[in-house]
């Protein structure tokens, strides 16, 4: 099996006693965990491309056109899942960021592309069904997260070693859905100080490290 990258926009610490996310609150305890910290860009884009580029990528847009020759997906040899750096999103999963494309739809499809890839490859997957449909006025926010964490169950399980991750939580304030500098940090990789907050640029270098070490 290969080893899994998943991140997913808007998943945000905050929310889980609200939403109480099992498989989530199970690798909370289980794996090595810490706060992503993003004071660059909330927009998934460039916050994406901070990853995949390991350095950090400002902006405040979608990009024209990309390919798979950013560095970490060359330095890992990885298959990339639905990345939200383009809008449609890149790979063989690819949707508008709108609410075009229902939490369902996305997620089945993300989940079972990836699952097949990982039998061989490594995997650079995205789920933006949280931030994209909070974005456009989803108001059932712990439904998502029930969808999101099903998900995460069955990816991992297919993956040898994984990293989880939001480049940005979300929260709900005064009725409104707003992006937060703060996402979550879960992986199978410990982080290269315990106390410390993980920027964008160190995901994918964590990633590049888990990959390396086998």
């Amino acid at each position: 099996m290969g080893n899994l990258l998943l991140g997913i926009g808007g998943l945000s610490y905050s929310s889980f006693m609200e939403c109480n996310p099992k498989f989530l609150f199970s690798l909370f305890g289980a794996t090595y965990r810490g706060v992503v910290l993003n004071t660059d860009s909330l927009h998934p884009s460039p916050a994406w491309l901070s990853v995949l580029e390991m350095r950090e990528v400002p902006g405040d847009s979608f990009v024209s056109s990309s390919n798979d020759d950013m560095a970490l997906v060359k330095d890992t040899q990885s298959k990339i899942v639905n990345i939200p750096i383009t809008d449609p999103s890149l790979g063989p999963v690819s949707i508008s960021y709108s609410a075009e494309t229902s939490a369902e739809k996305e997620i089945d499809d993300v989940k079972r592309i990836a699952s097949e890839l990982l039998a061989d490859n490594n995997v650079i997957a995205s789920i933006s069904a949280i931030d994209r449909l909070m974005l456009n006025g989803e108001q059932n926010k712990c439904k998502l997260y029930e969808l999101v964490d099903s998900a995460i169950r069955s990816m991992t399980a297919k993956a040898d070693d994984f990293i989880v991750f939001s480049p940005f939580g979300g929260e709900v304030k005064h009725g409104k859905y707003v992006r937060d500098i703060h996402g979550i940090y879960m992986g199978t990789i410990d982080r290269p100080s315990e106390f410390e907050t993980l920027r964008l640029m160190d995901i994918g270098t964590l990633f590049r490290d888990l990959v390396n070490k086998k």
